[in-house]
């Protein structure tokens, strides 16, 4: 048995907001619970970051200029 916050703490996130206003406070509670925590404002930039650094967990705005968070998760499968 290994409780949900350890589990967390071996993980890495890709956090894609088209905000980039993200506060350093937000950024520090999400690395209560994960490894490492990476930040892409862009589907684009999400694209790259995914190939480069192999996250193990993705959060993501749906409404994302260019490419929405539904087609790019998409993308993320193939």
């Amino acid at each position: 048995y290994y409780p949900l916050k350890d589990i967390l703490k071996s993980l890495k996130l890709l956090l894609i907001s088209k905000e980039s206003n993200i506060t350093q406070k937000e950024i520090e509670i999400f690395k209560i619970f994960f490894k490492k925590v990476i930040i892409s404002h862009s589907a684009e930039n999400a694209l790259k970051t995914f190939s480069e650094v192999h996250p193990d967990v993705i959060i993501t705005d749906i409404d994302l200029p260019k490419l929405d968070g539904i087609s790019l998760r998409k993308k993320l499968e193939n």
